[in-house]
């Protein structure tokens, strides 16, 4: 039998409380923690994730390069760093932190309420993505991807159009 994944439980000022698992915490309304990364290549293209159909949130959606919860006892930063490596097989990269937001997304019944911590990184090295976590990448600038956006909103997961609302150009920015 598998040990349910422990993730990390935050008070309404992202004060760790507590954990527990993944599906308690949602069903029972508490405030999470979730990392998410940008990566770019040298070219200054984006690299965006198409979520796996075997995804309970935001199946076959596209998403940020690579994202998850924070598990019990780690940070964010550990967090991103552990997705990155899971997801896109990339070994540890220097990750710049973006910002933190406070987020609230109602899916039927639940409302999953979480903190975002959001990084950039930059890399050149293949991706050899996870086929459980992730259906497909692609590398799109970042024009591209406003044009995307713009004309195609429901292609994307809803936590990516929140980031980029919330941090836009100094988000996507290459440098």
């Amino acid at each position: 039998m598998n040990t349910p994944e422990l993730i990390t439980i935050v008070d309404q000022d992202d004060n760790v409380i507590g954990s527990q698992d993944r599906l308690t915490a949602y069903q029972s309304g508490n405030i999470i923690r979730l990392a998410s990364v940008i990566l770019f290549n040298s070219q200054g293209q984006i690299l965006l994730q198409q979520r796996s159909a075997r995804k309970q949130q935001a199946a076959l959606k596209w998403s940020t390069s690579a994202a998850g919860h924070v598990d019990a006892g780690e940070s964010y930063l550990q967090a991103i760093r552990r997705e990155t490596q899971e997801e896109l097989g990339l070994p540890e990269l220097e990750f710049q932190p973006i910002g933190k937001y406070y987020s609230e997304i109602k899916e039927g019944h639940i409302t999953f309420r979480h903190f975002k911590s959001v990084f950039r990184a930059h890399s050149d090295l293949p991706i050899i993505f996870d086929p459980v976590e992730v259906a497909t990448v692609r590398w799109v600038s970042p024009a591209e991807l406003n044009k995307w956006l713009a004309h195609r909103p429901d292609d994307f997961s809803s936590g990516i159009r929140e980031t980029i609302r919330r941090f836009g150009a100094r988000l996507l920015s290459s440098e």
